[in-house]
């Protein structure tokens, strides 16, 4: 319980340097850089720490390559869709941000099932997870 917050901590103290010093030579963009790398650092020392302890070999396929390419898909085709509904002008910037932002999600998550970024048993955990699987497996995606 206390890497996290150790983590956290660490990656505090570096994006407080990196906002002083980014903030001053980018503007504000410069906060964003230094969040980012207060997350990702954060995230490092977490996932080593716990990759350590528990023993486990993390494939990068699973736990990351995949995950990017789910996003990435989901960014796009929901940046693709706004930019559709708001050029058509079928309805206004709101209601066409929500439509695209629930378009997107529904997309990552047949992103994550055809990837198989999750197997069964994660899968079962979620609710109704148990009638999915058994979906997935009769139309042939998992064994």
């Amino acid at each position: 319980m206390v890497v996290p917050v150790i983590a956290l901590g660490i990656g505090t103290a570096l994006k407080l340097v990196l906002n002083i010093v980014l903030i001053k030579k980018i503007g504000i963009n410069g906060a964003i850089i230094s969040s980012i790398v207060c997350y990702i650092i954060s995230f490092v020392i977490c996932f080593t720490i716990l990759k350590k302890n528990i023993g486990i070999r993390f494939r990068i396929s699973q736990f990351l390559l995949k995950p990017i390419i789910a996003t990435s898909g989901m960014c796009v085709c929901s940046y693709s869709l706004y930019q559709r509904l708001i050029m058509g002008s079928f309805f206004n910037r709101s209601i066409s941000f929500l439509i695209a932002l629930l378009i997107g999600v529904i997309i990552y998550i047949l992103f994550i099932i055809t990837l198989k970024v999750l197997d069964k048993e994660e899968l079962s955990m979620f609710p109704y997870g148990e009638k999915l699987c058994k979906v997935l497996v009769k139309i042939g995606i998992y064994k």
